[in-house]
């Protein structure tokens, strides 16, 4: 805390705070848990829409998708604690997003990550990557939860500071959602798991950069139970049916200090708890190490008189641990007594309205030189004249390989709502009336070259990855993961980075309804920070598209529709050359989308396309992909192989020339790449690939790895 806001929550309390009280306000008064650096600018996002439900500042948002039912979805970083215990930290990262939808009352039936480790060259990524795909496995599978979607990216700025960003989906009656605050009277009851010495002020430690003695920190991760974690969510499901819970809220980052005080503020209530019920797995336990733990797998339920014994009935019957360990006041005090003693009677607002800090943002740097010396190493132009024998070194490089040996370690089909399956493009869950597609897309690389106009690239893939699987876009969660918010340039990146996501989530009127921002992902020792890295996690609803490659014949023409001029980076990352970043129309971008989905839920019920794929690593790699993934040959004829954006789309010969027609009419660009070819016959401008080493290529990650 800075001595400013030490003073600010002393006169909040009305006097000098004990030791108990300091400890409350150090995690509640860090970056992780006040966003006392972002807030102004999260403020900017536009949050409302036709579907929203629940906006930013819950525990997740929530949109309507029709019929009565709602689906709840949140992501968040775990990244600090995965760098120093990957295992743990990744697995409570699981556990601590599926809490976030339990207490908005949804059943989860969905997880998305976002990874981003250094060079594959480093034993140490191998050691992350290895077991943070273990932890999230792991947790989720021994949920019953699908891993659905996600990616995973490598480069040397995340070397020690990986990042590792959680997603989760629910869903619920909307009449069964619970209320949006406590109210007088009402009974605390903490749920689940028993509360130890694991995570002592994780918040903290996540806000703040890492350095050589952060391994001294492994009592600040948690230590993951998704077996208790089940018993929770499916019990809260049935007290959910019975609506015996009035509000319910996660012990997550800040322990009981965040999940009391947050409650009680929401309600200006206050409360009297005995912390002697807690059940502590640790003895000798002091007050203010139970009030800031983050031991996992715990709830606080607030229930009325009447309900308790029905909510008790519940909790032994999923043979979990709960106590009754207060009941919510009139007045706006929380008195926390132990061992019948009060330990401290104080002001639940002074720990949740934390004072902003403004921060400056550095000076827009001179771009004429940049530009240049990108001009100069081919960003523009030069690109568009390579080669098609870089396409294999591209196509078995660590960004753009397959990624099913991670794939294949979750469980995406437990559930029975899996449609599609994770691979590419979004995913395609089965809804009780609908089709729900979900995806998380990032692009550092373009956003540390320019973040404003990079961020719109972003949300321009997230949204033509949804369209792609014949869904709408409604609403997206951002992670926004950044360095040090006290280095000018880092608030540079950030703010320029939220104003392109105001402006595109504005034309293309996809609203934001939460999100997380991690700050601090740097090594403090080398003063290397992560590349700027706003995560993004859309969801959309629809008919639904599936690819049909066995539809595809020889000659299917592949087109690229709205292509973007001059996008080049999954080339320009893997040779290490700075890139320009063009800019982006967002209307056309809303245009094309809406034409695509048009085609697709034709009422005939004769879609014309065979396939639909984004084009985010280039036309020559997004070919590859569908090739080597459906089992087909293609032969490429472009100048432009590594050009990016846009949608590849297969047809028939026939419903091209409808698709030129009616792209013509429209305004929107598209030129035929090339066509479908004989099977495992691969040819780009004449030059002739054997399949089996492409296939090779493409699934090197295990190699990379060391596993054969």
């Amino acid at each position: 805390m800075l001595d400013s806001e030490l003073e600010y929550a002393r006169k909040m309390l009305g006097h000098k705070p004990n030791s108990i009280e300091l400890a409350m306000l150090d995690v509640m008064y860090s970056e992780h848990c006040s966003y006392k650096s972002s807030r102004p600018y999260l403020k900017l996002l536009p949050a409302k829409g036709k579907y929203v439900v629940v906006g930013p500042g819950a525990d997740a948002g929530v949109v309507d998708v029709g019929q009565g039912w709602g689906v709840t979805f949140k992501i968040e970083s775990h990244n600090h604690p995965s760098a120093i215990e990957p295992y743990n930290g990744a697995a409570t990262g699981v556990g601590g997003i599926v809490r976030d939808i339990l207490s908005m009352g949804g059943f989860p039936i969905a997880l998305t990550d976002s990874l981003h480790f250094g060079s594959l060259a480093s034993a140490h990524s191998k050691w992350l990557l290895k077991n943070v795909v273990g932890g999230i496995a792991d947790y989720g599978n021994c949920m019953g939860i699908p891993t659905v979607s996600g990616e995973v990216k490598f480069n040397s700025s995340y070397e020690s500071n990986c990042l590792v960003n959680c997603g989760c989906l629910g869903l619920m009656p909307l009449s069964q959602m619970p209320n949006n605050k406590p109210l007088v009277g009402q009974l605390i009851v903490l749920a689940g798991g028993t509360t130890g010495r694991d995570g002592i002020k994780g918040v903290s430690f996540a806000s703040r950069g890492l350095t050589d003695r952060s391994e001294d920190d492994r009592s600040a991760v948690q230590i993951a139970d998704p077996l208790t974690e089940k018993l929770i969510t499916d019990a809260l499901e049935e007290i959910k049916k019975q609506k015996l819970v009035y509000y319910q809220k996660d012990l997550g980052g800040g322990g009981l200090t965040c999940g009391l005080t947050e409650s009680l503020g929401k309600g200006g209530l206050g409360a009297i708890v005995n912390l002697g019920r807690v059940f502590l797995r640790e003895t000798g336990m002091p007050t203010d190490e139970v009030m800031v733990s983050e031991s996992q797998e715990r709830m606080l339920l607030f229930v009325e008189h009447p309900k308790l014994p029905a909510v008790e009935e519940i909790l032994k019957k999923y043979l979990l641990a709960y106590a009754v360990i207060g009941e919510t006041i009139t007045e706006p005090v929380l008195r926390l007594y132990r061992n019948n003693q009060l330990v401290i009677s104080t002001n639940p607002i002074a720990y949740t309205d934390v004072p902003v800090i403004q921060r400056k943002e550095a000076p827009q740097p001179a771009k004429a030189q940049a530009k240049k010396d990108a001009d100069n190493d081919g960003a523009v132009g030069g690109f568009g004249r390579l080669g098609p024998k870089l396409l294999a070194d591209l196509l078995g490089s660590q960004n753009v390989c397959s990624m099913d040996w991670i794939y294949r370690q979750y469980d995406h089909e437990v559930g029975a709502r899996t449609v599609g399956k994770p691979s590419l493009d979004s995913a395609l869950l089965q809804l009780p009336h609908t089709m729900l597609s979900v995806k998380t897309d990032s692009n550092a690389y373009l956003v540390f070259h320019e973040p404003r106009i990079g961020t719109m690239h972003v949300f321009a893939e997230n949204w033509r990855n949804i369209i792609a699987r014949g869904c709408l876009p409604i609403a997206y969660v951002d992670n926004l993961n950044f360095g040090n918010p006290e280095r000018e340039a880092v608030m540079r990146q950030f703010g320029e980075s939220v104003r392109g996501l105001v402006e595109a989530s504005a034309i293309l009127d996809v609203p934001c309804v939460g999100g997380n921002v991690s700050f601090y992902n740097e090594d403090e020792k080398t003063g290397v920070a992560i590349l700027p890295n706003p995560v993004l996690m859309a969801v959309g609803i629809g008919k639904g598209f599936l690819p049909k490659p066995a539809a595809c014949r020889n000659g299917d023409p592949i087109y690229l529709v709205n292509g973007i001029d001059g996008l080049y980076s999954a080339i320009a990352e893997f040779l290490g050359k700075p890139v320009a970043v063009p800019a982006i129309a967002m209307e056309q971008e809303k245009a094309t989308g809406q034409f695509l989905l048009g085609q697709m839920g034709d009422e005939s019920g004769k879609c014309p396309f065979k396939l639909v794929h984004d084009n985010s690593k280039g036309l020559g790699i997004s070919a590859l992909e569908l090739a080597l993934r459906y089992g087909f040959g293609v032969q490429l004829d472009t100048e432009d192989l590594f050009r990016e954006g846009g949608y590849l789309i297969v047809t028939s010969q026939e419903a091209g020339k409808s698709l030129i027609s009616s792209c013509g009419k429209r305004n929107i660009p598209i030129i035929k790449i090339g066509e479908i070819g004989n099977c495992n016959s691969i040819s780009a401008n004449g030059v002739s690939f054997d399949w089996a080493g492409l296939v090779e290529r493409y699934n090197i990650l295990p190699r990379m790895m060391g596993y054969g």
